[in-house]
């Protein structure tokens, strides 16, 4: 069962954590030893949130144990064309943003990328549809497979229905919080595409 994260939702998972419904937002994963940190970032794309949300993602990871000198790659994932649509040159801001995360957080690893545009002029992804993103941890980094989330089967259940408990927490007006807003469980993707990611800082 696949560890879940909706709008602004940070989670962890020894293996793998999924991403439904991306469309505007970034899936935002920390790889680590002991496994994945996540947060799926609704919003959060002007440099004036970053420093709202990225030290409660950090303390989310310092909560559960993790010691981010020790993490060997940080992942974002995104629709360029659809984030940040008030902040000028698109595919920079993107850059910037995943910067502002790995400053803060204070890492040390490699930053790599995809932007699921690529996804549709790729055929695999729908356009104008959002997608079904998932890590899978394999040593140091991941496979990142993304599917078009209108072809996923789900069920959407309310918070009170976490499966997972304090695995995964919501990130809520600069505090971190126990998990609000939709579970997405389960979540059936019969069509995933292993994707290439980008090197956005080696």
């Amino acid at each position: 069962m696949t560890v879940q994260l909706g709008e602004r939702q940070a989670g962890f998972d020894t293996r793998k954590l999924g991403f439904p419904s991306v469309d505007g937002c970034m899936a935002i994963v920390a790889v680590l030893p002991e496994g994945l940190y996540g947060y799926h970032s609704f919003g959060g794309e002007r440099d004036t949130d970053w420093p709202r949300i990225i030290p409660q993602f950090k303390a989310f990871i310092e909560g559960k144990g993790g010691d981010l000198a020790k993490a060997t790659r940080l992942y974002g994932i995104t629709h360029v064309s659809k984030r940040g649509w008030s902040l000028g040159v698109r595919k920079e801001r993107w850059k910037e943003e995943l910067k502002a995360y790995y400053d803060d957080l204070g890492l040390s690893c490699r930053i790599s990328g995809y932007n699921l545009d690529d996804g549709v002029a790729g055929g695999f992804h729908k356009k104008d549809k959002s997608a079904y993103v998932e890590f899978e941890k394999f040593g140091s980094k991941c496979d990142v497979s993304v599917q078009s989330w209108d072809t996923v089967t789900y069920t959407r259940q309310k918070a009170a229905q976490n499966p997972w408990g304090n695995a995964i927490k919501s990130i809520q007006g600069g505090k971190l919080v126990a998990v609000q807003g939709d579970i997405f469980d389960p979540v059936t993707a019969k069509a995933l595409k292993k994707i290439s990611k980008i090197a956005l800082k080696s």
